[in-house]
């Protein structure tokens, strides 16, 4: 048997040690994910969205890409 070194990376998980324990992290898959997805500049928010907005089918909206959303959560599901 071989010592192979500390854990870095396995199973979609970053393992990074401190000298108070060891954190676990996606955030290299997140950046990735922002960075593809033309994300990367957006400001994190708490709530996504405005708070008790009443959605209807009659609202104006913009043209939603379909095969992007469903290419977002796809990824999403793999990745996490």
């Amino acid at each position: 048997m071989e010592d192979l070194g500390s854990l870095i990376h396995s199973f979609g998980l970053e393992y990074i040690y401190k000298h108070n324990g060891l954190i676990f992290t996606q955030r290299g898959d997140v950046v990735q994910f922002l960075v593809e997805f033309g994300l990367k500049n957006c400001n994190p928010t708490i709530l996504p969205m405005i708070d008790n907005l009443h959605l209807t089918k009659d609202m104006n909206v913009l043209s939603i890409d379909a095969h992007l959303y469903q290419h977002m959560v796809g990824k999403l599901n793999l990745t996490w």
